[in-house]
C-alpha cells in the first residue's frame, strides 16, 4: 500500500501497485487486502484516511494525511502479535537492533 502526502492530487491511494479511483469525499469505502479489510475516504480537501484492521477489527493500523503529513498510528491488543517484527526504526522485540545492523546479521 502507497499513500503519498500530495494534497494537489487526486490520485493517493495505491493497493498492490494499482491506483484505487473513485473515493468519494465523507464515505468509506472498503478493500482487501492480504486477508486483512482496508477501509479509506477523503474526509474533507486536505484530510484522508486509510483504515487496516488486523485481529477480526479488533485491531487497526491507522493511516491519516493532512496537507503534506502522514500520521500512522496503531491500535492494538496483544503485543505477542508483533514478535519478530521489524520496520525501518528497527524490530518490535526490543533487541536494539536497527536496520542496517538487523541487515548485517541476516
Amino acid at each position: 500500500m502507497e499513500i503519498p502526502a500530495n494534497p494537489e492530487s487526486n490520485d493517493w491511494l495505491w493497493i498492490y501497485g494499482d491506483l484505487v479511483t473513485g473515493i468519494g469525499q465523507g464515505k468509506w469505502a472498503r478493500t482487501q487486502m492480504e486477508g486483512c479489510m482496508v477501509r479509506y475516504k477523503q474526509s474533507s480537501p486536505g484530510i484522508r484516511e486509510v483504515n487496516i484492521y488486523l485481529e477480526g477489527s479488533k485491531e487497526k493500523m491507522q493511516f491519516k494525511s493532512f496537507k503534506s503529513f502522514v500520521r500512522v498510528d496503531v491500535d492494538w491488543l496483544d503485543s505477542e502479535n508483533y514478535h519478530g517484527s521489524s520496520g525501518l526504526l528497527g524490530s518490535y522485540d526490543h533487541n536494539g537492533a536497527r536496520l542496517v545492523e538487523m541487515a548485517k546479521l541476516s
